[in-house]
């Protein structure tokens, strides 16, 4: 096992780690209990990385990701929606610092495209219903009506 050096540094009488990485969290929308080792390897396939992501799962079955890189990171949280054995993951971005219960890990933003919806469907009051249907509704596409 390697264990990684942490500098900490005295900045203006407070103390301040010096971390290199990059975090992301996340839980999974299922009862099932994580396998971290083989989760891991299969979530760095899915995600495409050549690395197997480094991962910790915390109090309340939250899950904390650790990157090498900003841009694998931003990849990992803008790439979605992913799913792991037909359960989503929902991640949210993390300094490594906050309180992780503090952090809204229980709904997803996403932008549906609903094809072929007949004339007559394409007014506000027709989206509400359907929008109703999906969850909470944040905005449609003005130009499409």
């Amino acid at each position: 096992m390697v264990v990684e050096e942490v500098i900490v540094h005295l900045v203006k009488g407070e103390d301040a780690i010096q971390d290199p990485f990059f975090y992301v969290c996340g839980r999974l929308l299922s009862q099932k209990r994580v396998l971290l080792p083989p989760f891991s390897v299969a979530i760095s396939r899915i995600w495409g990385l050549k690395d197997r992501v480094r991962i910790c799962e915390e109090e309340g079955g939250i899950l904390v990701f650790q990157f090498k890189e900003q841009e694998t990171k931003d990849h990992v949280l803008n790439g979605g929606p992913w799913f792991f054995n037909n359960s989503m993951l929902l991640l949210a971005d993390y300094d490594g610092i906050q309180d992780l219960a503090e952090i809204s890990l229980n709904s997803m933003e996403v932008w549906v495209a609903v094809k072929g919806l007949c004339m007559a469907m394409r007014n506000e009051h027709a989206l509400t219903l359907i929008e109703n249907s999906l969850g909470l509704f944040v905005q449609y596409d003005q130009a499409a009506l």
